[in-house]
């Protein structure tokens, strides 16, 4: 892990010269040296979809110190973003109402499976779309969020801390729970605080364990499934074979994640360690045998 950190700290100094993009969809809240994610490049951007850290269905945010780079993001959204339809306005508002209702630990698999049958068929408002393979921008990809959704944003934003909180407790819940089950957690340094959207676990036989999980009442996610998210993703048509990526491929094979958000507790996370055990964890890798 410090070679890591420091081959991170080696190539952002090396990138001084280079604007700074972060992708911080997956990191609300997470510090590095005592500093948030998001602040470290020119600019930051933030995903509300729905499994993201907090919520509105779609959308996001993104943030800047820089004032002229802030005031090209102000003219693009002034001159180019459109308010999303009236109909798909009203279906993420129906979406996010059902959302509140139906998603449990114990019910998140079938209520997903639901989701991405409805989505497929037009029904509801997907979290993407297959025409995002393509190498133009789609109709809708430039829309701004409803007033329902930045009012259901606004209101989660009052909770943020809590929201956070709560994830950083799960993820020491799952820490412990695994280490008595003599499960492999790898450490952190003490000046690394990521807030998880979910707790990656490597597992022997990812397919059987993604298959049986809803029958335990245990809410598993399957991602990464492929090196290119999402798994429909077309990898010949970005020239990628297979073994270009060995780690990632493994990765993909063998990690699932549990849930860590504010409806997932303390017996949540004993139930999906009980499951886990019986699933096995994953063999070591040749650099870790003998550690």
């Amino acid at each position: 892990m410090a070679d890591a950190v420091r081959q991170f700290e080696e190539s952002f100094a090396r990138w001084s010269g280079l604007a700074v993009i972060e992708d911080c969809c997956l990191a609300l809240g997470s510090t590095y040296k005592g500093r948030l994610c998001g602040t470290f490049g020119a600019a930051g951007y933030w995903s509300f979809q729905w499994n993201k850290p907090f919520t509105t269905g779609l959308g996001g945010m993104a943030a800047t110190a820089q004032e002229s780079l802030a005031g090209k993001i102000r003219a693009l959204v002034a001159g180019e973003m459109r308010p999303p339809s009236a109909k798909a306005a009203m279906m993420l508002t129906l979406e996010r109402t059902l959302y509140r209702l139906l998603i449990f630990p114990r019910t998140t698999a079938a209520a997903t499976a639901l989701f991405r049958w409805m989505a497929r068929k037009r029904i509801v408002v997907g979290s993407s779309d297959s025409s995002e393979f393509e190498p133009t921008m789609g109709e809708a990809f430039f829309a701004g969020m409803s007033p329902g959704q930045a009012r259901a944003g606004l209101r989660q934003m009052r909770n943020v801390e809590a929201n956070l909180a709560h994830r950083r407790a799960m993820r020491k819940v799952y820490e412990d729970l695994l280490r008595e089950a003599k499960w492999q957690v790898p450490p952190l340094p003490d000046f690394m605080d990521p807030v998880l959207v979910r707790y990656p676990v490597r597992v022997a036989d990812k397919e059987r364990a993604v298959a049986e999980a809803p029958r335990h009442g245990v809410e598993l996610g399957t991602w990464f499934e492929i090196p290119l998210h999402p798994k429909e993703t077309p990898m010949e048509r970005y020239d990628y074979e297979e073994g270009m990526c060995p780690v990632a491929e493994r990765a993909c094979r063998e990690v699932v994640n549990l849930p860590m958000h504010p409806r997932a507790g303390e017996a949540t996370a004993r139930r999906s360690v009980e499951f886990l055990k019986a699933m096995g964890p994953a063999p070591p890798r040749a650099s870790e045998k003998g550690s």
